[in-house]
């Protein structure tokens, strides 16, 4: 089979796609403009002839019915027509009958504009030019005659009106609009251009500012003096990123030293033990001796192999990797043997009191290991011959879980980092003490179940850690 060459999108410019937006927008709103001002000069010159040519018909047919007419009060009437309208020529003809030359011709439109067909078909429709008009009508009319004497006769009246002055004037103001239209578009494009300059300009500045930025903290990106709203919201939200992924990388690189020296020391305790038992054949008490210590720092290694899984599945997943309705006084009275025995060891006394129900619906697995990594951390705090108390007692509607020590406690300044993974606090006599991963999947377990954990002074001199639990997930009911 030929292979499937999967084709690239061609790059494309913001800069010249915005110019050529504006270009082709301008070039379409001219053309608009220009045949809609085209057609409405020519339909406005046709409406104002076609009405005014019916119009001043009518008046000059009852202008000359109402008055005795000879050639002296044609001559005013044809003059009071043309001062009323003066952006039109007008001309005024007169004939004895429906045919015959006429007797009087008068008005602005020369003889040779008028048409030459006298037909009575052709004078009552439009002359030849389309800015001209022209009708004709009868009117009864008395009429001197050169004697004196006035005569009863039917007349012809013919008005032909000349739109030209008019249309000069319109296309003029047609003209002005399409060159201000014109001049208004090249502004436009001229402005969209330097927009797109300005704005690709902005992106350039951003993206060099972005290619720079570290995850060491380094360097900072900043938006443009100049750039706008919008632009700063795109590089507040950027910043925002790269200030959540240098944290989760200063996370990161501290979970991954962290994690290191706290598999390093029982690693390095194995092989020492292995090394120095190998150096010659020792009674098998001795061996089994060994092997009990080296059971002890495989235990430690397994407990942060587990508080690694658990701490990283739960802030992984949307949810809680597993949820099952159980009684965590139960689960832990039985999954403290180890505890019990470092208790022993260290010759701590371990009293676990479980007062009322403590069923609840969460993640097993990850609630009893909160619950050891307390325990542990008090018993590895507690002087010899003190007590690590562990209460576990029904809160009103949720579950309390209460871990007292009897040692050094918690610095105020201290009591929110200790549950950062492999924060290194301080102790009283000066040394250092690093916190692992137990108090911090201590938290994210509590607060993954809708809970939460606080450490304060303990009656008994030491550090309290109190979590408070919910007995049902949100959105989950009790049974």
């Amino acid at each position: 089979m030929t292979p499937v060459v999967k084709r690239m999108p061609r790059a494309w410019s913001l800069r010249r796609r915005i110019v050529l937006w504006f270009v082709v927008g301008v070039a379409l709103l001219l053309t608009i403009g220009g045949v809609f001002m085209s057609w409405f000069v020519e339909d406005t010159l046709r409406r104002e002839l076609d009405s005014l040519v019916v119009e001043e018909l009518a008046e000059l047919r009852v202008a000359i019915s109402r008055s005795v007419v000879d050639e002296s009060e044609l001559i005013a009437i044809t003059r009071s027509l043309e001062l009323a309208h003066p952006g039109f020529h007008m001309g005024v003809r007169v004939r004895n009958g429906d045919l015959g030359p006429p007797w009087f011709s008068r008005g602005s439109i020369p003889p040779e504009r008028w048409p030459v067909d006298t037909t009575p078909e052709h004078r009552s429709g439009r002359a030849a030019s389309d800015s001209m008009r022209r009708l004709s009508g009868t009117v009864d009319a008395r009429v001197r005659m050169e004697d004196g004497s006035v005569e009863e006769r039917s007349l012809v009246a013919e008005l032909a009106v000349d739109g030209a002055p008019r249309a000069s004037d319109l296309h003029r103001t047609e003209a002005l609009f399409l060159l201000l239209s014109l001049l208004g578009g090249v502004a436009t494009i001229l402005g969209g251009s330097l927009l797109a300059h300005r704005l690709a300009r902005l992106l350039e500045q951003i993206a060099e500012s972005a290619g720079a930025a570290r995850l060491d903290e380094s360097s900072e990106l900043h938006a443009p003096q100049s750039a706008p709203e919008e632009v700063r919201h795109v590089v507040d939200a950027f910043r925002s990123s790269v200030q959540a992924m240098r944290a989760e990388h200063s996370r990161n690189v501290l979970l991954t030293a962290g994690l290191a020296h706290e598999l390093r020391s029982p690693l390095q305790n194995l092989i020492s033990s292995a090394e120095v038992a190998l150096l010659r054949p020792r009674p098998e008490a001795e061996y089994e001796s060994l092997v009990r210590s080296q059971l002890e720092e495989l235990r430690s290694l397994a407990l942060v192999v587990d508080n690694l899984m658990t701490l990283t599945a739960l802030r992984d997943s949307q949810s809680l990797p597993r949820r099952e309705r159980f009684d965590l006084g139960a689960e832990v009275s039985i999954r403290l043997t180890q505890e019990r025995e470092e208790a022993r060891r260290r010759k701590v006394r371990l009293d676990l009191e479980v007062s009322g129900d403590c069923e609840l619906l969460g993640d097993r697995e990850a609630l009893v290991l909160m619950v050891r990594n307390l325990v542990a951390n008090a018993i590895r705090w507690a002087p010899s011959s003190t007590t690590v108390e562990l209460v576990l007692e029904r809160s009103g509607d949720g579950l309390r879980i209460l871990v007292d020590d009897a040692g050094p406690g918690v610095a105020e300044a201290e009591r929110d980092a200790i549950f950062e993974a492999f924060h290194m606090g301080a102790v009283p006599d000066g040394a250092r003490a690093g916190y692992g991963l137990g108090l911090a999947l201590a938290r994210t377990a509590a607060r993954c179940h809708g809970g939460d954990i606080q450490v304060d002074r303990s009656p008994a001199g030491g550090a309290r850690f109190t979590v408070d639990l919910p007995l049902a997930l949100d959105g989950d009911e009790r049974r």
